[in-house]
């Protein structure tokens, strides 16, 4: 969790979350697919759902507290 940390806040995690959700339901974006972004940032495969699914699953299990 240290390297994702530094290299990806939460709030963008939570924004990813998001905007999955949108582009499952056909919305696209400019700036290119978010869905590539969370399967590239992560190395997970799979389709929309199952990432969408592993995502909100990683947010819900991780410790978000600072120490």
């Amino acid at each position: 969790m240290q390297k994702l940390e530094k290299t990806v806040p939460l709030f963008q995690l939570i924004q990813w979350k998001h905007a999955l959700k949108l582009e499952m339901f056909g919305m696209k974006s400019r700036g290119g697919s978010v869905y590539a972004r969370i399967k590239k940032t992560f190395g997970w495969s799979g389709n929309r759902e199952k990432i969408y699914e592993k995502l909100c699953d990683f947010l819900d299990k991780e410790d978000w507290t600072r120490e």
